[in-house]
């Protein structure tokens, strides 16, 4: 198939899908904002080339790619869009690649089709557009694999020079390339094994030239080796445990990524499924055997490692960008074995077979530029708020240390007294609890960003200490991190003046109709003013008791109306800043429940009253009454703004 000099079209339809790549990995390429760890990407790749080697000697990456990166910021600059265009170059040379092979491996058309749609795979596009390393990873990996065949094939020991510099440049790319050169290894042996000399005799006449190509790798990667054993066992985190479960998200993960729309797109997944037993039937009927063979350990070789060494957290599959390849090359190949099968089947048809996976692509890559489900961790937002809001003497706690990078690449480093990391490092409870106590004591309003309490912080010590001593305001999620707002007021003690007025103490009624037990009671509540300015924040100290068992969830809602009854302010949380939810309280027991609302930056001066009540979050339009007066509401009290 390969031996067919290129025509002048046929040049014209590989342009054609590279700008295809080039459009689908660079639309809205800094659309999104960089999470921790692109954040972690760009203060590495700042360093100089001594400090980016030893601070990737404690972390979990070796150090290639922010060396490269390093030097690609005087090149392009340093912004979000500069900074993930190398991980596009990458992917175009993937894509590159891919058609290379498909050219050793296909027709024409069919490489084309494995290059389109390995162009609009969302796995790769989505890592095409982040500063990482799993684009170069899957780039490297399908350049080594072409350099390996054409070797074999031609016998030239210029592809084995070219494929040991590749497999050294993959191994300080990424420590899960031992499972490239485990698949490629394979494949070596099955070349030489289908010769008709002695294995024996053609693994010495031929296959030395790439043990000694990989022994020249792992010889450049010796001193990095000890690295490699320490992070690699010391990181690795399982996930679902059951193999075919497993199994299942992973291809589905390989086809659609985290994209996957299954609501229109159930049957193409049907379809290419089947193209895929066509594959795994080809191999069992020896069509095109070797290179159904090489395919089939392309991709399941580093699914089977993971699965074997417990690396099967949904956040593993990202090392896949090395397989993604793979299992299009295979769905083609077993699309052209059923060709040889059918004589009706012509290209016209693989051409629609192709048409309809690129659609099916095309459905994920609209969630992945579009969806906001989908978008990474929004600091990008986080950070443009702080500074909107510009409040004096405000600080930014950070509940894991791996935040600080990609907080101060949007914000910098000006003002850096006011950024606390913590913890910094697993400690106990109780002195996080003093590092947030000391902030408590410096700043009239903190910024709370919370993300992975797993990692530092597994009893969340830090969100409940600011809730026991400050008030939560607002919470929000942007991405997978959630940004909470305390204002810090002090403590007020029950019968403080101007305080309300709660005697007999409300009892509120579970059942909501007058009849049911009361099993929620306030005792007070505490105010830390009556007058106030736009932005202030107010903070309310309640003191609920358990009069008994409850069965429910209740959600505390605090609002601020004006004269016409019209909501201008609004909090609605669980007890304790969520983390004490009502169905967790014992009978008898007393819970101090403090919030904070958030008066609106451009709140009109007046009076404006001041009310609370209790909903059930199932269905959450179920308020509770109360006693004495079965309202479903308790007025607090009036408070002016100035």
């Amino acid at each position: 198939m390969s031996s067919k000099p290129l025509n002048g079209r046929y040049r014209w339809l590989c342009l054609a899908v590279l700008l295809i790549a080039f459009g689908t990995r660079v639309y809205r390429l800094d659309h999104q904002s960089f999470w921790n760890d692109e954040g972690n990407s760009a203060s590495l790749s700042s360093r100089s080339v001594q400090l980016i080697i030893e601070g990737t000697a404690s972390d979990v990456h070796p150090p290639l790619y922010y060396l490269l990166l390093r030097g690609w910021w005087p090149l392009a600059g340093q912004s979000d869009f500069s900074l993930r265009f190398l991980s596009v170059v990458a992917g175009l040379v993937q894509v590159a690649a891919v058609i290379a092979i498909g050219r050793l491996w296909l027709s024409r058309s069919g490489a084309l089709g494995a290059g389109l749609l390995v162009a609009l795979s969302p796995p790769l596009v989505y890592y095409a557009q982040e500063a990482r390393m799993y684009a170069l990873l899957g780039a490297v990996a399908t350049v080594a694999t072409w350099l390996l065949w054409m070797g074999l094939k031609t016998q030239k020991r210029g592809f084995a020079i070219a494929f040991g510099l590749l497999t050294t440049i993959g191994l300080y790319t990424h420590y899960v390339y031992p499972a490239v050169i485990v698949f490629q290894g394979l494949i070596v042996l099955m070349f030489i094994g289908g010769r008709h000399d002695s294995p024996l005799l053609q693994i010495w006449k031929q296959g030395w030239v790439w043990l000694l190509a990989v022994g020249i790798a792992l010889a450049a990667y010796m001193p990095w080796v000890p690295i490699f054993l320490r992070t690699g066992s010391s990181t690795r985190q399982a996930g679902n445990s059951n193999p075919a479960d497993f199994l299942m998200d992973t291809a589905m993960w390989l086809v659609g990524g985290p994209f996957a729309r299954f609501d229109v797109g159930q049957w193409l997944y049907v379809m290419i499924i089947l193209m895929f037993l066509a594959g795994v039937f080809a191999v069992v009927h020896r069509a095109f055997s070797p290179k159904v063979t090489a395919a089939l350990l392309w991709l399941l070789v580093p699914v089977a490692l993971m699965q074997l060494v417990g690396a099967t957290d949904d956040n593993y599959r990202k090392f896949l960008t090395v397989s993604v390849p793979a299992v299009w090359l295979l769905i083609l190949l077993g699309a052209e074995w059923l060709k040889t099968l059918f004589p009706g089947w012509r290209s016209l048809r693989l051409g629609w077979f192709v048409l309809f996976s690129g659609l099916l692509l095309g459905l994920g890559l609209d969630d992945l530029y579009h969806n906001p489900e989908t978008f990474r961790d929004d600091y990008k937002s986080i950070v443009a708020l702080i500074q909107q809001e510009n409040r004096q003497n405000a600080a930014v706690i950070l509940n894991a240390p791996n935040q600080w990078e990609v907080f101060t690449w949007y914000a910098g480093t000006n003002g850096p007294q006011l950024l606390y990391p913590m913890p910094k490092s697993l400690r106990p409870d109780d002195q996080t609890r003093q590092e947030v106590e000391a902030v408590l004591a410096e700043h009239n309003f903190v910024y709370g960003l919370f993300w992975g309490f797993e990692g530092f912080d597994p009893n969340r010590t830090v969100e409940r200490t600011l809730d026991e001593l400050a008030f939560k305001s607002t919470d929000a999620w942007y991405g997978d991190v959630r940004l909470a707002t305390y204002g810090v007021l002090g403590s007020f003690l029950p019968d403080d003046e101007n305080q309300p007025d709660l005697e007999p103490n409300v009892s509120f009624l579970l059942g909501g109709d007058g009849e049911l037990p009361s099993n929620v009671r306030l005792n007070w509540v505490e105010l830390s003013g009556t007058a106030f300015r736009p932005g202030d924040v107010i903070g309310l100290a309640l003191q609920w008791e358990a009069m008994g068992e409850i069965d429910g969830r209740f959600k505390v809602f605090i609002q601020l109306l004006d004269v016409n009854g019209q909501l201008v302010a609004q909090r609605d949380a669980e007890p304790v800043g969520n983390l004490k939810p009502t169905n967790s309280w014992q009978a008898g027991e007393l819970v101090i429940d403090q919030h904070g609302l958030l008066l609106p930056a451009d709140l009109p001066a007046g009076s404006y009253q001041l009310v609370l009540g209790l909903y059930d979050i199932f269905p959450p339009n179920a308020r509770l009454t109360h006693r004495p007066e079965n309202k479903d509401f308790i007025d607090v009290w009036t408070i002016s703004v100035q």
